[in-house]
């Protein structure tokens, strides 16, 4: 009988220093953890960025300028052709395009 109390009384121990230490854990470092928090939630600042997100937004923004700059009808396509090559377009350039 006096083991098993004994056993008991140890594990009694054991669970309330564990929780001591989480607790008194807890209060110590409980001003660091919003820190942290914090810091994982937040959108990083422009100079943090990594170098890729340079890129990816200069080839965005030069696909927008080629998109915007395209032809919407056949005489300015015909016209835009004229100026790029020197020349007329092709015969069946009216279908093609």
């Amino acid at each position: 009988m006096p083991i098993r109390l004994a056993r008991i009384y140890f594990r009694r121990l054991t669970i309330w220093s564990s929780l001591l230490l989480l607790t008194t854990g807890y209060f110590l470092f409980s001003d660091v953890l919003p820190d942290v928090a914090n810091h994982a939630l937040r959108k990083p600042l422009r100079s943090q960025w990594h170098p890729i997100d340079r890129l990816i937004d200069e080839v965005n923004m030069t696909f927008h300028r080629l998109l915007q700059s395209r032809s919407t009808n056949l005489s300015d396509a015909a016209a835009r052709y004229r100026e790029r090559r020197g020349r007329h377009p092709p015969p069946g350039f009216g279908a093609w395009w």
